[in-house]
């Protein structure tokens, strides 16, 4: 694994800050443990994530580089699953710290990400599951992406993949936005 620290965050493209609507977040609760502590590493406290999870009755633990918190070099003292949406130019790097860390996981990235030589390695290697959506979801409420956004998970699922039903594509009147569009210039 490479070592990453605070810099590797301000060098991130455009593509790497999306805020995932609540609709997507909802699909992984079924998989998560009663009264989990969960940690967040790419979260704020307005986090669609935070909320759902917190909302089901979970404790989250928020740690996102806005706050000052580095996920290569931070871990939090006790918690049970690891639940958030990465840089997905660290995609790599995150997924091999997920697995040295060793705790379940649910990772939100794009089924494309299994077009990569090294992501398919770390499937096929550690018994990384999929939860596989049945629709691709927006995260700007303008259409649908070209992608199918999944959960990259290790020790949470049922089976190797497991399929799920998102209400609707979060498109145009059903357009559900996450609340950190209203922080991202605000750090």
């Amino acid at each position: 694994m490479s070592n990453k620290s605070n810099s590797a965050y301000y060098n991130l493209t455009e593509k790497d800050e999306y805020y995932t609507p609540a609709l997507l977040v909802d699909v992984v609760l079924p998989f998560i443990k009663p009264n989990s502590v969960i940690w967040c590493p790419f979260d704020t406290n307005q986090s669609e994530f935070v909320k759902v999870l917190d909302g089901a009755g979970h404790l989250t633990i928020q740690s996102h580089i806005w706050q000052g918190f580095d996920f290569f070099n931070y871990q939090p003292p006790k918690f049970d699953y690891v639940i958030s949406n990465p840089p997905f130019s660290l995609k790599m790097e995150v997924l091999e710290r997920l697995l040295m860390i060793g705790k379940p996981f649910a990772m939100l990235l794009n089924m494309s990400c299994m077009n990569y030589a090294g992501v398919k390695k770390i499937v096929r290697e550690n018994g990384i599951q999929l939860l596989v959506p049945d629709k691709n979801v927006s995260f700007d409420g303008i259409k649908s992406p070209p992608f199918t956004s999944v959960f990259y998970c290790y020790k949470m699922l049922p089976a190797e993949m497991v399929h799920v039903i998102v209400r609707h594509k979060n498109t145009g009147k059903y357009f559900e936005p996450s609340a950190m569009y209203n922080l991202d210039l605000q750090y």
